[in-house]
């Protein structure tokens, strides 16, 4: 049986070349959902000269299609709540829920407020 795949080994998976988004270069952290579903939390520069914004992007990876892909990104102001949002996706990678809806209901936590 091969060994598991890293939270970035899957993301190096998906981006070889070590893309990075315009908007978020900056990588806080990785860290994983599920056994085979990472996710990249990013920072960067406001949109002209607005406050600093993050993004959240869960990656998946097929084993049987040797394949990463990109399942759902986010985006929004810095601020206290993205572990608990990264907590709620978590939760609904045990539970089975569908990723996009899960991502959009951890946005709106605390009425929108990154």
């Amino acid at each position: 049986m091969a060994r598991a795949l890293s939270a970035r080994e899957i993301f190096r998976r998906r981006y070889p070349d070590g893309a990075k988004n315009f908007v978020t270069p900056d990588v806080l952290r990785y860290g994983k959902l599920a056994p085979r579903v990472a996710y990249e939390l990013s920072t960067g520069a406001g949109w002209f000269g607005g406050p600093r914004v993050v993004a959240l992007t869960v990656v998946a990876w097929s084993p049987v299609r040797q394949e990463a892909r990109s399942l759902h990104r986010v985006c929004g102001v810095v601020g206290p709540r993205w572990r608990a949002r990264v907590d709620h996706l978590r939760r609904a990678f045990r539970e089975g829920l569908d990723v996009r809806q899960a991502t959009w209901e951890a946005l709106q936590e605390g009425g929108g407020q990154a």
